[in-house]
């Protein structure tokens, strides 16, 4: 009995396994594995984070773009937070980051080799480090409002899987 236990746990361990490791489909940096793609914004964050020392508060917003099977970047969007509006500055930065990675994204997918677009969406927040805790709060509280309650109703959001959000925070 002892041993058909072990083979059928054997067998669903197997399965589960193979099952995970052919879903891998994620969009993911050319050079980087699927988890470690942060790695490269880190480093261009930390080269560049002084841009953002004269922001005054810490910001979150959220981006939605198209990956072709070459790798750009299409249809790049903000999704601001009505309450906390992006300063122009952390905008461009944002763009900075994301327009350094044009080309340069790759997939397991096969709808990604048919020329069919990917869709990747982020949050990205600016923290700042400096900031009072306090008002740190108060500038997280909004974002936090935002994602539960107006998020889903974004037009370009209608009908998406919501939990396939990437999460970025840049503290500068």
């Amino acid at each position: 009995m002892k041993k058909k236990i072990a083979a059928l746990v054997y067998v669903l361990l197997t399965l589960t396994i193979s099952s995970f490791s052919q879903n891998d489909s994620l969009i993911y940096l050319k050079g980087y594995d699927t988890k470690s793609y942060l790695q490269y914004f880190d480093s261009l964050h930390n080269v560049k984070k002084e841009a953002l020392s004269t922001l005054e508060h810490s910001y979150s917003c959220y981006i939605i773009f198209y990956i072709d099977k070459d790798g750009n970047i299409s249809d790049f969007e903000f999704i601001e937070i009505p309450e906390a509006p992006l300063p122009e500055i952390a905008k461009n930065y944002i763009k900075y980051l994301f327009s350094a990675t044009n080309g340069m994204w790759t997939s397991n997918k096969m709808e990604i080799n048919k020329g069919k677009l990917s869709e990747l969406f982020f949050s990205v927040t600016l923290l700042k480090a400096n900031q009072a805790i306090e008002e740190r709060l108060k500038d997280l509280d909004k974002a936090i409002a935002f994602s539960l309650l107006e998020l889903k109703k974004q037009k370009r959001l209608i009908g998406k899987d919501l939990t396939k959000e990437r999460i970025m925070t840049f503290s500068f």
